[in-house]
């Protein structure tokens, strides 16, 4: 008798791989190269439809990733904790602008625009100009998206 069910992982797991993963520019195939696990299974999981992968699967996932079990896991907080920026433009619903669902890819774009705003030196000194470069081609993206979905 499996006990499977019993392991199921929370949804936010696999959106959190598949961040972590493409943070890294890893492909799927590039990740079976570093962890034996098959493209198909990572997306699954990526995908929330995989709920119960083993310990020593979700183990090398992380080392080919080089982040913590810890930080693959941390589940969102519904308490007054704090939650952490991920949490918050990734794993929750929202809208933007006029209603505007926030779409997966949406929710990444604004994520990367906060990051490479955050990262970011705008202080001074030539690497003001890459990182000014760098949220405008963001800011971009986003407005791309958006436009996409009201079109």
């Amino acid at each position: 008798m499996s006990n499977k069910g019993n392991r199921a992982i929370h949804p936010s797991i696999g959106k959190r791989l598949r961040h972590y993963r493409e943070q890294k520019g890893y492909s799927l195939k590039r990740m079976e190269e570093l962890t034996r696990i098959s493209p198909a299974y990572i997306m699954r999981i990526e995908k929330g439809e995989r709920r119960a992968p083993s310990l020593p699967i979700l183990e090398r996932l992380c080392e080919a990733l080089d982040v913590s079990l810890f930080d693959l896991t941390q589940l969102p907080t519904t308490t007054n904790e704090q939650t952490t920026l991920f949490d918050l433009l990734i794993l929750h619903d929202y809208t933007i602008g006029d209603n505007i669902p926030a779409t997966p890819e949406i929710k990444e774009a604004i994520f990367a625009l906060v990051q490479a705003v955050i990262e970011s030196d705008l202080s001074g000194g030539d690497d003001q100009y890459k990182g000014a470069f760098r949220i405008i081609e963001l800011a971009k993206r986003l407005i791309n998206l958006v436009k996409r979905l009201l079109h």
